[in-house]
């Protein structure tokens, strides 16, 4: 294809030329050049030039800089390009036998990934790339040295032409990260390594069939930080992984066909799964969690995970599995179903002790407060049972639709959660569920922090598999705020209502219930009596939804929805 090169050229004494710019312009209009080289620098083959040829021995490329464009489109034209070059016409003269193909030495190597203005640059580096097309077969060697030290070694060959094997090659790579090379990648990632060391080792073949490739990673020390990961850093850890994916000829998708993830040594997570290579690029993603033990794995979450001294740790094993499928850049559109194998953790809890929380105990609200006493002898104490049906209807509706048929977490909703969070570039919000919630509000802070949200998963894993369902929503109701500084239904009921949580309306238990997501502001709104349009939809929609449900019949609908709610001191608020 086109290359343009300047017109420095500068021979010394002994033969060796200095030549640039070396451009190759990209396809894309306005786009930046593929590659640009000032200056090349040629070394003569001197034993080639005693014979009267003048063949280079190395190529050095200084200053290099390589923009693939987005998606790589750049690269892959120029690959459509090297494969549509024109061969001998028919009758002409072969051309001599090739001479050995010089060493390419690369130095300050720079690679610009993403679109212009939001681009990032990976480099300087220096490079080196030997091909040898012996008897043997033909064969790539490379290597890449990094800014701050780390290296890579890739080989790729192939058998020699006329052997009987078309178009079989096989390549392997060897890949050394230290942490301020990981540090290096864009900064706009949530999560950067602070410190420790990464290997990666991959194989790849390919034949007729297809492809093969097989990756292993191997992390020691690694110690990770960032405003959205945590307050401080998390580690270390000493992860490892292995990848084993395949694109066979004709498929038009690329297969996993088995991958094991170990994130820390007591956690295996192993995968397989598919991609479509055409629109609309169909993902389906199969993820099983092998059973393991809750308090080894809770010895083994390094600093900036822990669960802390007051958390629950039941005796017993889990899993757990997920499926994922859909459009790969649609995830609206996905299916996710999962499970959370508890039984092993259930049986060992039924069996050892009772665990702190099936008794009256002392709950410390984060962020200081007043102690509440979660059980009997407190006397803002309400216990489920003495809530109506109805109200208890009302509440999971608004915060949990499927608490009693989950084992602690929604998959529907981390569908939505993950789709929202797509369309927006951002977290919108965590799909939390009942147990969720409540696994923060009694062991952790409110950061939403990556740390936060596996600690609170890991938490939700022992209430759910320690407690009874009526437990556990027994203390959230008695426990999570309900306005400023404002803890529990009992005091929530009598501050707002002027009544006992007991005798609750159906519209007044879904007056309760739309305050929990909010509870500061919202609680100001209906504090201040105003019947603001938006709160009172909130309600009525809230009132449908339970009938929607079965919880109430279309006349007690309507009953309710006619209904004025009357704040403590009779003002009508709705």
């Amino acid at each position: 294809g086109e290359v343009e090169l300047g017109e420095r050229c500068r021979i010394d004494w002994l033969f060796r030329a200095e030549l640039g710019p070396a451009v190759v312009p990209a396809t894309g209009r306005g786009a930046p050049p593929l590659l640009r080289v000032e200056p090349l620098r040629v070394r003569p083959a001197w034993a080639a030039l005693w014979r009267g040829r003048l063949e280079p021995a190395s190529v050095q490329l200084l200053g290099v800089e390589l923009t693939p464009g987005p998606g790589g489109r750049e690269l892959a034209a120029l690959a459509e390009r090297l494969r549509g070059a024109p061969s001998l016409p028919p009758g002409a003269r072969a051309a001599p036998p090739p001479a050995p193909d010089p060493t390419l030495y690369f130095e300050d190597l720079t690679v610009v990934l993403g679109a212009p203005g939001d681009a990032v640059r990976l480099g300087p580096m220096r490079a080196r790339l030997r091909r040898d097309r012996g008897p043997p077969g033909d064969r790539i060697e490379a290597a890449l040295r990094l800014p701050a030290g780390g290296a890579l070694r890739a080989t790729v060959s192939r058998p020699p032409r006329g052997t009987g094997a078309p178009g079989v090659w096989t390549a392997a790579a060897h890949l050394e990260l230290a942490a301020a090379d990981l540090s290096a990648l864009p900064a706009r990632l949530p999560v950067r390594v602070a410190a420790g060391s990464l290997s990666v080792d991959a194989r790849a073949s390919a034949d007729l069939a297809g492809v093969e490739v097989v990756v292993s990673l191997r992390g020691a020390d690694l110690l990770l930080e960032g405003a959205r990961l945590g307050a401080g850093p998390v580690g270390p850890f000493a992860p490892s992984a292995e990848f084993a994916l395949a694109v066979p000829a004709g498929a038009g998708r690329i297969l996993l066909r088995r991958a094991s993830l170990r994130p820390l040594a007591p956690l295996l997570v192993e995968a397989r799964g598919s991609l479509g290579l055409a629109a609309p690029r169909i993902l389906a993603l199969e993820l099983g969690l092998a059973p393991v033990d809750f308090g080894a794995l809770a010895d083994a979450l390094p600093p900036g995970l822990e669960l802390g001294p007051s958390a629950p740790r039941p005796p017993g094993a889990f899993g757990a599995s997920l499926a994922i499928a859909g459009p790969l850049q649609q995830p609206d559109a996905w299916t996710v179903s999962g499970t959370v194998d508890l039984s092993p953790l259930r049986r060992a809890s039924r069996a050892g002790p009772p665990p702190p929380l099936r008794s009256p105990f002392s709950f410390h609200p984060p962020g200081g407060g007043p102690v509440i006493r979660v059980g009997p002898g407190n006397p803002d104490f309400v216990p489920v049972s003495a809530l109506s049906e109805t109200t208890l209807r009302a509440l999971t509706t608004s915060e949990d639709a499927g608490f009693f048929a989950h084992q602690g977490f929604d998959f529907d909703e981390l569908r939505n959660a993950l789709a929202e969070g797509a369309e927006t570039g951002r977290v919108v919000r965590g799909g939390s569920t009942i147990t969720q919630q409540l696994a923060k509000n009694l062991y952790l802070s409110p950061a939403r922090t990556f740390a936060r949200k596996l600690q609170e998963a890991l938490l939700t894993v022992a209430l759910e598999g320690s407690l009874s369902k009526a437990r556990i929503l027994e203390i959230y109701l008695n426990v999570i705020e309900w306005g400023r500084g404002l803890r529990g239904i009992g005091p929530a009921a009598r501050l707002y209502l002027g009544k006992d949580a007991r005798d609750l309306s159906p519209r007044e238990a879904c007056l309760l219930a739309v305050l929990i997501p909010n509870p500061a502001r919202y609680g100001e709104l209906a504090l201040g009596g105003e019947a603001d349009p938006w709160f009172r939809a909130r309600v009525d929609d809230l009132l449908r939804r339970m009938e929607a449900g079965g919880a109430l019949t279309e006349a007690e609908l309507a009953r309710e929805l006619a209904a004025p709610v009357l704040l403590a001191g009779g003002r009508a608020l709705l």
